[in-house]
């Protein structure tokens, strides 16, 4: 008897595994695409993408008998070597000799677009109808598999049905903030709040109108010395202006007045 693995544990595996291998060919698109040509890298596209398919499949697959995918959720494949290399002969090296013979320049393409074009509407519709029986069954949630007849595994006995969606739900919540972050943060003026910060922190006094601004008078002066330190600048003030009993730069003054 089959041990029982949940669809949402199958069908979540191929899900992972297609980002994984978009990842590893982005990944490595971006480093071969410092040391050599575009138009190069593209020409030899298929060929980037047949050889990560297979280091992915040697290690990960041959070697563990299940996918990436497979292990983050607890399922494997059933123990058939040799059902696992032809598996990669239908998912890599097939779709690769399809794309590359779409390229050849001294083939008839006339003649093979036509029969392409079916081929990969049959595959469409057989697809679909095996998705179809997946949901019904349970057994097979590629087209590959059944073909192959190769079943999914618990990895444990009576493995729980139940899925945790704990990483999904907080990658899906750093994602949101991420989106949130890159929405709102062009629309905050950093410096106009650095300037309020700083005003703040440096002298926390209301702005008085400039009706009660009046020159320091020499008297102000020999009563009291602090009155020529700048509330702002705290130097020496320059020409000192003298609002609500603190005394200012007349340049720092202007300064806070023309922001403000």
């Amino acid at each position: 008897m089959i041990d029982f693995a949940s669809r949402i544990a199958k069908l979540d595996a191929v899900s992972l595994d297609n980002e994984f291998l978009s990842f590893f060919k982005r990944e490595a698109t971006g480093l071969l695409g410092a040391f050599t040509r575009e138009e190069l890298l593209q020409k030899f596209g298929p060929e980037v993408t047949l050889l990560i398919k297979f280091l992915v499949w040697k290690f990960t697959t041959l070697a563990n008998g299940s996918t990436i995918g497979q292990r983050l959720l607890g399922v494997k494949y059933a123990p058939f070597r040799g059902k696992l290399k032809l598996l990669f002969l239908l998912e890599g090296v097939i779709p690769y000799v399809i794309e590359r013979l779409q390229t050849i320049p001294y083939l008839p393409l006339e003649r093979i677009r036509q029969p392409l074009k079916r081929a990969e509407s049959v595959l469409k519709l057989l697809r679909i109808f095996n998705f179809c029986a997946f949901l019904i069954q349970n057994r097979y949630p590629t087209l590959a598999t059944r073909v192959l007849k190769l079943p999914i595994l618990p990895v444990h006995h009576r493995f729980s049905a139940d899925a945790g969606y704990s990483y999904q739900i907080r990658e899906l919540l750093w994602h949101q903030f991420a989106d949130f972050l890159i929405m709102v943060l062009p629309m905050v003026n950093f410096q106009k709040a650095k300037r309020s910060v700083l005003k703040w922190i440096s002298c926390d006094k209301p702005v008085v109108p400039e009706s009660v601004i009046r020159q320091v008078s020499d008297d102000d002066i020999r009563e009291n010395r602090t009155v020529l330190k700048c509330c702002i600048c705290t130097d020496d003030a320059v020409l000192p202006q003298k609002v609500g009993g603190e005394s200012y730069c007349y340049y720092c003054y202007q300064t806070v007045a023309e922001d403000d």
